[in-house]
C-alpha cells in the first residue's frame, strides 16, 4: 500500500508522483475540504494503517474516548488525529 499526499490540483499531483508508473486494483482518493481547522497535508486524510485506509471529511468528536479505548488493547496513537483512531479501530 502506498500513500501520496500533497497540496494542489489532482492532475499536477499525478504528474509529480508519476502515478502512471503504478498499477493497482484499488485506489482511494480524496480532496478534503477543511471544516473547522486549517488544512495541513502532513497528517490528515487519507490515512492508512496496515491494510486499512480511511477517508472522511469533518471531525470525529469522540476522538478522546476512542483513543483511550484503543490504548487499553496496546495500540499506541502517535499522529494525534481522529483519522488515526478510525484506521486502528477498523
Amino acid at each position: 500500500m502506498a500513500v501520496f499526499k500533497g497540496v494542489g490540483y489532482p492532475e499536477n499531483l499525478a504528474r509529480y508522483f508519476c502515478l502512471e508508473q503504478y498499477e493497482g486494483y484499488l485506489w482511494t482518493a480524496h480532496w478534503p475540504f477543511p471544516t473547522n481547522t486549517p488544512g495541513w497535508w502532513g497528517v490528515p486524510i487519507p490515512s492508512t494503517y496496515s491494510t486499512a485506509t480511511v477517508v472522511h471529511n469533518g471531525e470525529i468528536s469522540s476522538y478522546g474516548i476512542n483513543r483511550r479505548y484503543l490504548e487499553q488493547f496496546g495500540y499506541i496513537c502517535t499522529m494525534q488525529t481522529d483519522t488515526e483512531v478510525v484506521a486502528l479501530w477498523r
